[in-house]
């Protein structure tokens, strides 16, 4: 073979190895955006978190005005979002569009560019594909801010402080951030007798995502109780019991019902389960209920 075909072959090889290399990648990005993640895993994974304003949508780069950083700190006031790629492989999906004026919280990354220019210095992409913002409504906005405020300030802590961090959130008056905060307590199996306290209370909360979790929280402090010394706690058996006999919410009903089948004296619930195995409207609270009967040999 001659120099020339040599050097031919060579860069047909190294041309398809690039091409092979590109197409695993967007494999793997196409793998990691299928993963779901809760808001709190996307604020810590994200390079930048920030609070932006559409300026210009109907564009090839979406111009941002950043109102606000949360996390991380954008290269400019003014930045240049591409999302393109998103758009072509649609899946079904619909199509992401940016309307001027508009406001969003951003979860942000840079892009992995061959030859860096200045001129891209301000180009960002969406990180974790379709889930990397997060529209504001035209009211309300102001809760999702410090929210997402009030997380940032906790990430921002030692590792070690963090858990309790999240139990402060957890019992302020923003159903976001209570959400998010409990969600979070519960990833990290964290809940003991102590946290019995305010759960019973926010477990009357207005809002039903919030009862829920304060529900299913308090099923994992209830497994850990000794049944010689369950009794001191039962303010939170009676807290619960309200809410599995009478919460407006289906969903909350569940939570407190599995709440109930992980109380140590399972004679103390047993009537309870009996009850709404029996007659509550939902069959989904039903079924649990005389699910954990069936297993309980009752």
């Amino acid at each position: 073979m001659t120099r020339r075909r040599l050097a031919v072959a060579l860069l047909v090889t190294l041309g398809l190895a690039a091409a092979a290399g590109e197409t695993a990648l967007r494999a793997q990005e196409r793998v990691r955006e299928s993963v779901p993640l809760t808001l709190y895993q996307l604020m810590a994974r994200a390079p930048l978190v920030l609070h932006g304003r559409i300026v210009h949508g109907a564009i090839k780069l979406v111009e941002v005005k950043v109102l606000e950083n949360f996390r991380g700190t954008a290269p400019a006031e003014d930045i240049r979002l591409d999302f393109r790629d998103l758009n072509l492989q649609t899946a079904g999906k619909d199509q992401i569009n940016f309307a001027d004026g508009d406001e969003y919280v951003f979860f942000l990354s840079r892009p992995n560019f061959r030859k860096p220019t200045k001129k891209k210095e301000n180009i960002l992409e969406l990180y974790h594909g379709r889930d990397g913002f997060l529209r504001l409504p035209p009211e309300g906005a102001g809760e999702v801010i410090e929210a997402v405020r009030q997380l940032a300030s906790v990430m921002a802590l030692p590792a070690g402080e963090q858990a309790q961090a999240l139990r402060q959130r957890a019992q302020q008056r923003n159903a976001l951030l209570q959400t998010t905060a409990i969600d979070e307590l519960m990833r990290l199996q964290e809940g003991d007798r102590d946290d019995l306290d305010w759960l019973q209370r926010i477990v009357r909360d207005s809002d039903p995502g919030v009862r829920g979790r304060a529900a299913a929280l308090m099923a994992r402090v209830f497994q850990g109780l000794p049944a010689a010394s369950a009794e001191q706690e039962r303010p939170s058996l009676e807290s619960i019991r309200e809410r599995a006999h009478g919460d407006p919410d289906a969903t909350v009903r569940v939570a407190s019902v599995k709440a109930l089948g992980s109380w140590p004296e399972r004679d103390q619930v047993v009537p309870d389960l009996q009850a709404i195995g029996g007659s509550d409207a939902s069959q989904d609270v039903r079924y649990e209920a005389r699910r954990l009967l069936y297993l309980w040999g009752r």
